[in-house]
């Protein structure tokens, strides 16, 4: 819904669900959004989110997680920062939702009001120019977590910024509600 939501023009960008051989409902829900559905059972994180970039159209791209929301203004936020020419990736932090519990809220990194530069930046909100994403060879197909670490550190060592901006923040409701799953 949040995607479908932002303030963007809809014949302007296409969404991308790239699906990593889910048992539920997320293709038939993906599909009643008209998104492009691609199933890749069983591939490391890395690689899955290569092919969708091998699928997607455009020269920007754009990686939210499954289960983030989007504010209505992200892509446009992104995008207005990457028009910078040394601006290789812009993101946001991961803010919990709204009436989480304590253990969600050990889990957030929400820093308040931001935009500045960073080292790294988390793939639940990571919009790059795809030029910049084929210059540095997309995602280590190896790495089983930790992949947007590693593609952050060879942006900068490619001479990009990646730029943190608290408009660009998503709501992940994947957080672990209880001390069991935590520990899982």
């Amino acid at each position: 819904n949040s995607v479908n939501s932002i303030d963007y023009p809809k014949d302007k960008y296409e969404v991308i669900v790239v699906d990593n051989g889910s048992t539920d409902n997320t293709q038939a829900i993906a599909n009643s959004y008209c998104a492009s559905v691609f199933v890749y059972p069983e591939v490391k994180i890395g690689k899955l989110r290569n092919l969708g970039v091998k699928e997607s159209k455009g020269e920007i791209v754009a990686f939210v997680d499954a289960d983030c929301i989007v504010p209505n203004n992200w892509l446009t936020a992104a995008l207005k920062l990457l028009s910078e020419s040394d601006v290789g990736v812009v993101g946001g932090n991961i803010q919990c939702r709204e009436n989480a519990n304590w253990i969600e809220r050990a889990w957030a990194l929400d820093k308040g009001d931001i935009c500045s530069e960073v080292s790294s930046l988390a793939t639940g909100s990571f919009v790059i120019k795809k030029v910049v994403f084929d210059d540095v060879g997309g995602f280590n197909e190896e790495l089983v977590a930790g992949e947007d670490t590693e593609i952050s550190q060879r942006i900068s060592e490619a001479g990009q910024k990646l730029i943190l901006n608290s408009k660009c923040n998503v709501v992940h409701l994947g957080y672990p509600r209880t001390v069991s799953a935590f520990v899982r």
